[in-house]
C-alpha cells in the first residue's frame, strides 16, 4: 500500500549535552538525532566561560568521530587545546566551561543543519575532567649570538611559575661539562607552549669560558633537575630530565659575533693596559 502523505525530516539536530576532557582534548557532543559525524564544522562551536560569556575560544580545527548515531567524540586539535589551557578563565572547572554553537555546526543525514545556542543560553558542561598530565620539555634550541634559549613544551605552561635555577646545560646525554643556569628573564609571551628565556650575561659568559660545552649540537644539552622548573595552567609540575639521559637540542647557533672593546686603561707607572670586552676572550 502506498503512503496517502508524507512529511520529510525537515527538524535539525539539537546539542542536549557535552562533556569536555583536558587530558585527551576530547570534547563529547549529544545530539536530539543521529549526526553526521564528518559534517563538524570546528570554527562553529564556542567555548565560553558561563551562560553569557566574558570570555570564548572559537575553535579552528579538529575532527569528530561517533561514538553512536546520536554521539560524537571530537578531538580538539593542539592548537586549540593549548589556547584554551592558556586562558585563566575558560575551562578550568564545571563551572566555567559552557558550549556556544552556530547554526549549522553539525548536520544530520539528511542535511538539515544543527540548531544553534546562543551566547545568552550557553549550555553547561555535563562531566569535566580537568588536566591532570604533567607537561614535559620536548625540544629546546640555544642561540648563543641572541643569548636565547628556547624551550618547547608538550602543552601550555604557566610562565609565571618558572624558576631557572632548575635548568642545567651539560656536554653529552650522560654528563661531562655541565653548568646550571642563575639567572635571565622570560621574553613577554608568559603562558604558552614555547618559553624563550633571555639568559644573563653572567650565565652566557660562563658557558663560553667552558670550551667543552655548548660550543656544537654535539656537545650541548639539557637537565631539568626539578619539576619546580615550570608548571602547566592546572599547577602540575614537568617531568624531570636526568643527567643520565639529557635532551639534546635541537637548532644550535654558534656565537659569531665578534668581540667588542668596551673599555681601557693605561697604567703609566706600571706600563700596564688593561682592556675591557663586552664576552670572554681568549
Amino acid at each position: 500500500l502506498a503512503v496517502s502523505g508524507y512529511t520529510g525530516d525537515t527538524t535539525g539536530p539539537s546539542l542536549l549535552s557535552f562533556d569536555l576532557n583536558m587530558n585527551s582534548g576530547k570534547l563529547t557532543l549529544s545530539f536530539s538525532e543521529t549526526v553526521v559525524p564528518g559534517s563538524v564544522i570546528p570554527s562553529r562551536i564556542v567555548l565560553q566561560n558561563a551562560a553569557t560569556g566574558t570570555t570564548s575560544y572559537r575553535l579552528t580545527g579538529g575532527s569528530g568521530t561517533a561514538v553512536s548515531d546520536a554521539v560524537v567524540e571530537f578531538l580538539l586539535s593542539t592548537t586549540d587545546l593549548n589556547m584554551i589551557k592558556a586562558n585563566r578563565l575558560l575551562a578550568i572547572s564545571s563551572a566555567t566551561t559552557f558550549i556556544q554553537l552556530d547554526a549549522g555546526a553539525i548536520q544530520d543525514p539528511i542535511g538539515n543543519n544543527g540548531a544553534a545556542i546562543a551566547n545568552g543560553a550557553a549550555l553547561a558542561v555535563t562531566v569535566f575532567t580537568p588536566d591532570t598530565t604533567p607537561p614535559s620539555l620536548v625540544s629546546f634550541e640555544l642561540n648563543m649570538n641572541t643569548q636565547q634559549l628556547t624551550m618547547t613544551f608538550s602543552e601550555t605552561v604557566n610562565g609565571a611559575s618558572f624558576t631557572v635555577t632548575a635548568i642545567s646545560l651539560q656536554s653529552n646525554a650522560s654528563g661531562g661539562s655541565a653548568y646550571q643556569l642563575t639567572g635571565g628573564a622570560l621574553a613577554p609571551v608568559r603562558d604558552s607552549v614555547v618559553l624563550v628565556l633571555n639568559m644573563s650575561n653572567a650565565d652566557m659568559h660562563a658557558l663560553k669560558l667552558d670550551t667543552e660545552l655548548a660550543v656544537s649540537q654535539e656537545t650541548t644539552f639539557i637537565v631539568i633537575s626539578s619539576g619546580a622548573a615550570v608548571q602547566d595552567m592546572n599547577s602540575r609540575s614537568l617531568n624531570v630530565i636526568l643527567a643520565s639521559n639529557a635532551l639534546q637540542v635541537s637548532v644550535y647557533v654558534g656565537d659569531s659575533v665578534s668581540p667588542t672593546l668596551t673599555a681601557f686603561a693605561v697604567n703609566m707607572n706600571t706600563g700596564i693596559l688593561t682592556l675591557n670586552f663586552d664576552e670572554p676572550v681568549h
